[in-house]
């Protein structure tokens, strides 16, 4: 396999613009933090391409130590888009609407063509520069998978989530963020080129899976599927190669990429062909065994062709290439198996069984198993420097304003879902749109279809069987981690009490009854959260068993589906009537309805991204504009989307009753006939089927999201903070335990053996050991304080967690 080419980075103005800008803006006393932050990402980034420049020598380790640098240089570029205006030109450096900037940020970035290292090009915009990173991080995923050892089936299984891994980074980098690049971007960056290289990556992947099942010996029918998914995977790379990528970045490479891949193509083939023969060979089909390694033969020369105009260009001397070398000896060793058993089975055939060559080949099916892994974008760091610039007032505000906003189009979104289920409902209560699919009498209409195959693509059942099972097993964790701590403040609190009840007065430790009231405050509010999600899981789970048959009655494929559908009787086929058309087209309006309003809901939440809540709270408190008033024009934005969601709810609704009368009228004047009416149920389960499967699976995505953000924003930083003061009050617990120690040490030494013969008092038994050296201290003098406590050097630390603001619910579904 063959790892991405790096990009080199050349000089950038990254350090010296953000200081320079947050000097100009911000008073001198609060910028410290924020200027050493600011150079040491531009260290990092300097350091990052100090790596690149010596890849080839580097380990493992030490790809993967740069990977983590480019994901933390990566975040650090976001951080400055969210906290920052920043120019993206050259050219003047235009207004600035930040009521609290004078000015804009201008960078000056420079790179090389990964394609052709000599072509050196500028760019001022920032979204180019972070482009460039996910290519790099990209290439150093590549470059961790090749350097793997082929051999042990671990490693090859790790070089080959790597390589999907790498895919998955390209595939984001076209999807995501190379469209956002408003500058000229450099021909590498070019989306064709950027497919062309996730193809690539996805074909080095599959070729693992095929070494994968080598190692684990599986039979040679399935080598042959994934060899020839694996030759499909680069003729897919190549038909990108061919069309999409400019001829001239090509052929001003010193790689043969084209040449490279369709090589890799025929050799795959000839592999696919090999091992088919060896099936053939276990099946006794002897004339299809010579038939398929006459093919493979005839592959296997024309990539061996390819292979001699590559040297004649000088690719395997001038240009040599570690990639190349292993093609060519990967050629040798087929060719030799190949030659070997075709000689043997000429000798076996005419000496024994006599088989002429068939005309064609079996077919093989291609099995494509590797797929791009989905990228996780590194996010912003939340606890940058930057954020003290802004007043926290007017952050903790703007948090608020998003919040409200954000619970408030939530609740629009689930409203609306809740909305469309009934709408379904009530339409499959009227029969429709099933009786009206019924009178078709053509069998399955292409439309149905297309619903259905979107369906069976997704994976029918065994898909929302799978997320159920994720979303089961994500509540598990979402309550163990709950249980786990509540259970450790449980325990903190006991034991403090006993010690309490054990030492009376001594123990003098602020009890924690009163330091565990805010975590507790928050575990209940997730507990509300946990336990609402849980009767949604039971809800949908219910209903996933309810809808079982309908559920399974559309895995069918299309043939079996028309041959279960009742027919329908000569009688009844008669021409669509003017009621049914009508009825028909009131059917497409509101399925467009029910369309339009989610698209209203995707461009609010659009908006509240776009909302710029700080700026609009700074530029209220310079006009000294009321907290009310400054509300009301935030939440204000939105009203335009609930106006338009308010009209499509009107319509709707005249719109369903008009539906309700026109069904009723159109079914008195069709005529009634049994086995039309048994057609319409059977088209009623089949939507009653679709139905189900896009909500549940709809749901339940929500329902992973939802645990994912409920653990990641709530569970997991509570339980972490609980750890941490159940740590911090063992400590103390310990200080305590010590200083009583010393107390009954010093003030009873002198009398102790005289008291306890006479039962005056006796130390505590199984709860304070006195360590025979605190016996001999001299330099601690015994004075009792109004607790009857001796003063002692180390004072205790009470920790208690601050005061929290009510947490925002996460989604909720």
């Amino acid at each position: 396999p063959i790892g991405l080419k790096f990009k080199a980075q050349e000089t950038s103005s990254l350090s010296l613009s953000v200081i320079k800008y947050i000097k100009a803006t911000y008073k001198k006393e609060d910028t410290k933090d924020a200027q050493r932050y600011a150079q040491g990402k531009y260290a990092d980034r300097e350091t990052l391409h100090k790596e690149l420049r010596k890849s080839a020598k580097l380990t493992i380790d030490k790809l993967e130590n740069a990977v983590a640098l480019a994901e933390s240089y990566y975040a650090y570029l976001r951080t400055l888009q969210s906290r920052f205006r920043i120019s993206s030109s050259r050219g003047a450096w235009g207004d600035s609407f930040n009521p609290f900037a004078k000015t804009v940020i201008r960078f000056v970035f420079s790179w090389t063509n990964s394609f052709i290292p000599t072509n050196r090009y500028v760019t001022y915009d920032i979204e180019h520069e972070k482009a460039n990173v996910l290519f790099t991080v990209a290439a150093l995923q590549s470059h961790i998978a090749i350097r793997f050892d082929r051999k042990d089936l671990t490693e090859v299984k790790k070089a080959l989530h790597l390589f999907q891994g790498s895919a998955g980074i390209l595939d984001f980098l076209s999807v995501q963020v190379s469209k956002k690049v408003l500058t000229p971007k450099s021909a590498d960056l070019n989306g064709k080129v950027i497919g062309f290289l996730k193809e690539l990556m996805i074909s080095q992947a599959q070729a693992l899976v095929f070494e994968a099942c080598m190692l684990q010996k599986v039979d040679p029918k399935l080598l042959s599927s994934v060899a020839l998914g694996v030759a499909k995977c680069y003729e897919k790379t190549l038909g990108m190669g061919e069309y999409g990528v400019p001829s001239q970045l090509f052929s001003r490479c010193n790689f043969p990429w084209k040449r490279y891949v369709r090589h890799n193509m025929k050799l795959w083939t000839a592999t696919s062909y090999y091992h088919l023969s060896r099936d053939c060979l276990k099946e006794d089909e002897y004339g299809m065994e010579l038939l398929a390694l006459k093919l493979a033969l005839n592959e296997l020369k024309k990539a061996q062709a390819i292979e001699k105009d590559m040297r004649n260009q000088g690719f395997f001397g001038k240009y040599k290439h570690p990639a190349l070398d292993a093609l060519e000896g990967a050629t040798k060793i087929l060719e030799k198996a190949l030659i070997k058993r075709q000689k043997v089975a000429l000798k076996e055939n005419e000496a024994i069984y006599h088989e002429r060559l068939p005309k064609s080949v079996r077919k093989v099916e291609a099995k494509i198993l590797a797929k791009p892994s989905a990228y996780a974008e590194p996010p912003s760091d939340e606890n940058n420097p930057f954020n003290k610039l802004i007043p926290a007032k007017i952050q903790a505000e703007a948090a608020q304003y998003k919040q409200e906003a954000k619970q408030m189009l939530d609740k629009k979104k689930d409203d609306t879902k809740l909305q469309d289920e009934k709408i379904r409902e009530e339409l499959a209560e009227k029969g429709l749109p099933g009786s009206l699919e019924a009178r078709e009498g053509k069998g399955i209409s292409d439309n149905l279809w297309v619903r259905i195959t979107k369906v069976q693509a997704k994976g029918g059942i065994e898909h929302v069987d799978e997320l159920l099972k994720r979303v089961l097993a994500a509540q598990d964790k979402a309550w163990e981690i709950f249980n786990a701590a509540r259970g450790a403040l449980i325990q903190e609190q006991q034991d403090d009490e006993e010690l309490r009840k054990k030492f009376g007065g001594r123990w003098t430790r602020l009890p924690s009854n009163g330091l565990v009231v805010n975590f507790n405050t928050q575990l209940e509010l997730v507990e509300g959260y946990l336990k609402r999600a849980a009767a949604a899981d039971e809800k949908l789970s219910l209903k996933r068993k309810h809808e079982d048959e309908s559920m399974k009655l559309i895995l069918l494929n299309r043939g079996e589906l028309e041959g279960k559908l009742p027919k329908v009787s000569q009688e009844s086929k008669i021409e669509e009537s003017e009621e049914e058309k009508s009825l028909r087209a009131d059917l497409s309006k509101l399925s467009k309805i029910i369309e339009a309003r989610g698209k209203i809901l995707e461009l609010a939440n659009q908006k509240l991204e776009e909302q710029e809540v700080e700026a609009i709270l700074l530029t209220s408190e310079q006009k000294k504009i009321s907290k009310a008033e400054t509300k009301m024009t935030i939440m204000s934005e939105f009203d335009p989307y609930f106006d338009k969601l308010k009209k499509i709810d009107d319509l709707q609704n005249t719109l369903l009753a008009e539906i309700g009368t026109k069904n009723d009228a159109w079914k008195k004047s069709v005529k009634d006939d049994p086995q039309m009416k048994k057609r319409s149920e059977f088209f009623g389960k089949i939507n009653s089927g679709l139905e189900a499967h896009e909500s549940i699976s709809s749901n339940l995505a929500q329902g992973l999201k939802f645990y994912g953000d409920c653990m990641n924003q709530y569970l997991n930083p509570i339980h972490q903070k609980v750890n941490d003061f159940v740590v911090a009050r063992g400590h103390e617990k310990k200080m305590y335990m010590e200083q009583i120690t010393r107390s009954l040490a010093q003030s009873g030494i002198s009398e102790s053996k005289s008291m306890e013969s006479k039962g005056l008092y006796s130390m505590p038994t199984a709860a304070v050991t006195v360590e025979p050296q605190v016996v001999t201290v001299t330099n601690v003098q015994a004075v009792p304080d109004e607790n009857g406590v001796a003063p002692m050097d180390v004072t205790p630390v009470v920790v208690a967690p601050s005061a929290p603001t009510e947490p925002a619910p996460p989604d909720q579904w």
